[in-house]
């Protein structure tokens, strides 16, 4: 009998809960990749971060998100977590939040309306 395959970490981040649980669902259809968690927003990404536990390979993170949004997420990340990779993943297109998420250390910038094996695609290439 083989071995399973390790399969990459993936924590979601955002308030959307319809759109992070079929999120979660094509994910965990992935071959590379399990979804550990979702959280509804940065400061709870923050506090899960702090109990410990298992550091997630990638967080996809959304933009718009009250209490703690996408920006104050990645910045937030890049200064406290520099080895956690992270994409935004969101429905924002602006060309300047895109550079801001970039400079924050985002490792990609996708939009929600992407086909699945774009997103596939887009976080083997990460890791």
């Amino acid at each position: 009998m083989q071995d399973e395959v390790a399969k990459h970490t993936v924590v979601i981040v955002d308030d959307h809960a319809l759109f992070a649980g079929s999120l979660e669902k094509l994910i965990n259809s992935f071959p590379n990749f399990v979804t550990v968690f979702h959280l509804r927003n940065g400061l709870e990404l923050q506090k899960k971060l702090a109990e410990g536990g298992e550091v997630p390979d990638i967080i996809l993170i959304d933009i718009n998100m009250p209490v703690l949004d996408g920006f104050e997420t990645a910045e937030w990340l890049s200064q406290n977590h520099p080895k956690i990779k992270f994409l935004a993943l969101t429905m924002e297109d602006e060309e300047a939040n895109i550079l801001k998420m970039l400079r924050f250390g985002a490792k990609g910038y996708l939009l929600k309306d992407i086909e699945p094996e774009a997103l596939n695609i887009a976080m083997n290439e990460v890791m």
